[in-house]
């Protein structure tokens, strides 16, 4: 049985793979300007961890907020700050509860309209 790896083994992994890919952007770059570097590795980085985050939640932001270790409020902030993302944050099974259930309201309402007349 393999046993995930330690917490700073990941971390020496992380870091390397960072570095290997800033190596290798700094050499495509060659010589050219490379604006705003932080935000450009902290932004990627947040995307793709936002990302697993719902993805290993099955797409439910309270257990995507617990798997980060931050309250929902933070994580629906973070998703506005990627629009990429924000658009497929919510569970997929709620639009399709939603769309069975609007058929029964779209009849309600007419019911209403026509006692109204």
């Amino acid at each position: 049985m393999k046993h995930a790896p330690s917490e700073s083994a990941f971390r020496a992994k992380l870091r390397a793979c960072v570095a290997e890919e800033l190596d290798a952007h700094w050499r495509r770059l060659d010589g050219g300007k490379c604006l705003n570097l932080r935000a450009l590795v902290i932004n990627a980085a947040e995307e793709e961890l936002l990302e697993f985050a719902l993805r290993r939640a099955n797409h439910n932001q309270v257990r995507a907020a617990k798997i980060l270790g931050v309250s929902r409020a933070t994580l629906n902030r973070k998703l506005r700050a990627h629009p990429a993302l924000h658009s497929h944050s919510s569970r997929p099974a709620a639009a399709k509860k939603s769309a069975k259930s609007a058929a029964p309201r779209a009849a309600a309402a007419a019911r209403k309209k026509k006692a109204a007349k």
